[in-house]
This record gives C-alpha cells, sequence and structure tokens, in this order.
C-alpha cells in the first residue's frame, strides 16, 4: 500500500474555500427552506453547487494519473452533472415534506421537467470538467520545462 501524499498548500487553501461555500450553501438552504415558493430554479441552483463542491473537493488534491489526467477530469463532471437531478429531487421532496401541505410545494410536472434535464447536465458537467482537466495539463505542462530546467522562467 502506499503512503497518502501529503497535501500541498494549494489544496489546503482549496479545501478552506471548499469548507466555507459549503457552510454558506447550508444556510442558503435553511434561509429557503420555509419560503412559499415553488419554483425549481433553486433546487436546481442548489443541487448544481452541491455537486460541483463534491468534485472539487473529490479532486483535491489532482490525481496522479499521467497525461490522460483530464479524462478523469472529465469522468468527474460527468458524475457531477448526472448527481444534479437526484439531489434536486431529494431538496424538491424534503421541502414538501417539511411544509406538510395537503399539496406538494412541486407538481409533478415540475418534477419530469427536471428528470428531462438530465441529459444536459451530464453533457455540461463532461464537457466542464473536460475543459477543467485540460487547463490543468495546459498549466502543468508550462511549469515543467522550467522546473527541469532550472534556468528558464515559465511561459
Amino acid at each position: 500500500m502506499s503512503e497518502p501524499r501529503p497535501a500541498s498548500e494549494e489544496a489546503l487553501r482549496i479545501r478552506r474555500y471548499v469548507r466555507r461555500a459549503a457552510f454558506f450553501l447550508g444556510v442558503a438552504l435553511l434561509i429557503w427552506l420555509p419560503m412559499e415558493n415553488s419554483s425549481i430554479l433553486w433546487p436546481l441552483l442548489f443541487a448544481l453547487a452541491g455537486s460541483i463542491l463534491g468534485v472539487v473537493r473529490a479532486l483535491t488534491p489532482p490525481p496522479r494519473t499521467g497525461g490522460w489526467r483530464w479524462l478523469l477530469y472529465a469522468l468527474a463532471g460527468m458524475l457531477a452533472g448526472l448527481a444534479v437531478t437526484p439531489l434536486a429531487i431529494f431538496i424538491m421532496a424534503f421541502k414538501s415534506g417539511l411544509h406538510g401541505h395537503g399539496a406538494p410545494d412541486f407538481s409533478p410536472g415540475q418534477v419530469i421537467s427536471v428528470i428531462n434535464r438530465t441529459p444536459w447536465w451530464v453533457i455540461s458537467g463532461t464537457l466542464t470538467g473536460a475543459g477543467c482537466g485540460l487547463m490543468r495539463k495546459i498549466k502543468d505542462s508550462s511549469l515543467k520545462p522550467a522546473q527541469q530546467q532550472g534556468d528558464r522562467p515559465p511561459l
């Protein structure tokens, strides 16, 4: 078994930001829950923010997988996009259960519209993850020549 590698300063800084963002997301969710609002915008935004925070936390520090690391980012983005729909439906059901009205806060048509958006979330998550992975690959490759040569500044 390999030892876990020590976290860099950048990874620790990102983890602090993720922790703060998760705290503010929880506060915003607690503020929104008692409101009489039946728009699907807020559950989708909360679900999207939660899945993004999960992926950022999972990929910090960045994995060491060689030149194909950007594919791992694309896969993580795809999973984040895939997680938006169940998280949004869970938030919608949780809010409806808390209010305890005779009729649910969200209609079946709204739930179906959230489900119908799943392919778009998966596609956008995959493309965003691939883009972030390629940007990370470019950043890492621009640092390597300067680290190997020692006398050349990074481009």
